[in-house]
């Protein structure tokens, strides 16, 4: 069976729709269950406590564009963990790039690196790069990875993904 939320697209497997509770049997896989949030978001809850609204299932190329609940519509967003896919039937594309975020930096090169502003806090300062493209020099408190579809990477210098993916 095929089934949507008001503001989500269609579900079908090896997904399935979830009524707010679990049934006695899935036509799908079992972690891969959706349910609709009050304004008709479709929802991923992969581990418990963590929520990701799923903009957009592409069946034919198998992919899954999520966007995790504590960065959406904010102007500042701060990605605060990876993706993890733990025992879930999901891999991340090659279509994917990863992001590094490091914040709260107490030491970092004086000059050429712009940080996020917006989080930054007195002295201490926080830095996105694409991976690989890191500079030295960094002493920060935590470390982040998060996957982004390489499509959706339109600037390459450290500035523009400041712009796009850190307020």
């Amino acid at each position: 069976p095929t089934n949507s939320c008001k503001n989500g697209p269609k579900i079908s497997y090896p997904f399935w729709f979830s009524q707010g509770s679990l049934p006695d049997q899935y036509c799908g896989y079992q972690e891969l269950g959706l349910f609709c949030d009050d304004n008709g978001n479709a929802i991923f809850s992969p581990p418990p406590g963590k929520y990701y609204y799923v903009k957009d299932i592409d069946y034919a190329n198998h992919i899954l564009k999520l966007v995790d609940f504590d960065t959406a519509n904010i102007t500042c967003p701060r990605a605060l963990h990876s993706f993890p896919l733990g025992n879930l039937p999901l891999s991340h594309s090659p279509l994917n790039s990863n992001l590094n975020f490091y914040y709260n930096c107490t030491h970092y090169p004086s000059s050429g690196v712009p940080p996020i502003e917006c989080l930054s806090s007195g002295a201490n300062r926080s830095f996105v790069f694409l991976m690989g493209n890191e500079t030295e020099g960094f002493d920060c408190q935590e470390k982040v990875v998060v996957a982004v579809l390489k499509d959706q990477i339109t600037s390459h210098d450290d500035g523009g993904l400041i712009n796009e993916f850190a307020g």
